[in-house]
């Protein structure tokens, strides 16, 4: 290779200089262009997982992504990821972002209320707590029976709760508590 007249050091200085600027290129680009980036998200919600950290942290921007699909709070800052409002409004359009809620929000009880009203697989997210919440739970039976699977153990004897599940799907008998799987009268109630 031939060196110049900068020899090695001055081409380092140049590559050093050539990188401090595209990193600073970007802040550049995202003051002058959120309008594109807001535009650009709300026509696409999958944008948002290429755009800067300054636009994954615009409520706007997120928001009018959550409105598109609720998987879009995986891509939103994780302040956001941590706002009750976003998170609310992304597990009332699909119950499996509950995954990409931080924080308190993720244990929300009306967040988690939502997100298994919406979808009764993301019983599966949540706290040992939650699961043991008859309203959480019921919520995830009137999805499906097999939610009751999830349920915890004082709410698999819950008589109510069994036949709720078994109404739907008679094979959610199996997930109920011993003493109830050997109730002959809950049994037949279930095979109805």
């Amino acid at each position: 290779g031939h060196r110049g007249r900068h020899g090695c050091f001055g081409r380092a200085a140049m590559r050093t200089r050539a990188r401090a600027e595209a990193l600073a290129e970007p802040r550049a680009r995202t003051s002058i262009d959120i309008h594109t980036w807001r535009k650009d998200v709300a026509s696409e919600w999958r944008r948002l997982q290429f755009a800067p950290r300054e636009i994954r942290a615009d409520r706007k921007v997120v928001a009018s992504a959550i409105k598109q699909d609720g998987l879009a709070l995986e891509f939103a800052d994780e302040k956001l990821r941590a706002d009750h409002g976003l998170v609310l409004a992304a597990v009332r359009h699909t119950g499996q972002a509950l995954r990409f809620a931080v924080g308190a929000a993720r244990e929300d009880h009306e967040v988690v209320l939502q997100a298994v009203k919406r979808d009764w697989t993301a019983l599966q997210l949540v706290s040992d707590s939650l699961r043991a919440d008859r309203e959480v739970v019921l919520e995830a039976i009137r999805g499906s029976g097999e939610a009751l699977a999830l349920a915890s153990q004082e709410l698999r004897a819950d008589r109510e709760l069994v036949l709720e599940a078994t109404r739907g799907n008679p094979r959610a008998l199996q997930y109920a508590a011993p003493e109830l799987r050997a109730e002959r009268q809950l049994v037949l109630e279930a095979m109805r």
